[in-house]
């Protein structure tokens, strides 16, 4: 008997490719946000560092405009830091977007798994069912050749 063939390969293949592709697309989406956290860390400790140094040098004398460039420079180290939280936002929102991908193609590749793995199993019932049909008639045979010697 042939071994077993199932029609639906070329398709279950797609899938796994859009799995795969799915996965990558998440795994860069972590990376991204990996990668944000990291500055976001160290734009907050690069603000801390500031006001720890603004705050030791308030006692020396500065004059007005030195403590508005202070003040200027304290709130842009602030809007920056909110923009990259924004930003990493929209990549917490991708990260959402590609694990329900994920979630999406694993059931469809699942879905045709499922097919083959039923497909496969009826395929060996079959071909058990054939083999003990053929050794039946192997032994029914050998019986019958026997009989018929003992007869003679």
């Amino acid at each position: 008997m042939k071994r077993y063939v199932f029609s639906l390969q070329a398709v279950l293949d797609l899938r796994l490719r859009d799995e795969d592709n799915a996965k990558q697309e998440l795994a860069d989406k972590e990376a991204e946000l990996r990668s944000y956290q990291q500055m976001i860390d160290t734009m907050q400790s690069g603000l801390a560092d500031f006001q720890k140094n603004e705050k030791e040098d308030r006692g020396h004398g500065r004059s007005v405009q030195e403590f508005r460039h202070s003040v200027s420079w304290r709130n842009k180290l602030k809007l920056d830091l909110l923009k990259k939280a924004r930003e990493m936002q929209d990549v917490l929102f991708d990260i959402d977007r590609a694990r329900h991908k994920l979630i999406e193609c694993t059931k469809k590749r699942r879905g045709l798994e499922i097919l083959k793995e039923k497909g496969l199993e009826k395929w060996q019932k079959e071909r058990d069912r054939r083999d003990q049909l053929f050794m039946d008639e192997l032994a029914q045979n050998a019986f019958i050749r026997k009989h018929h010697h003992h007869e003679e």
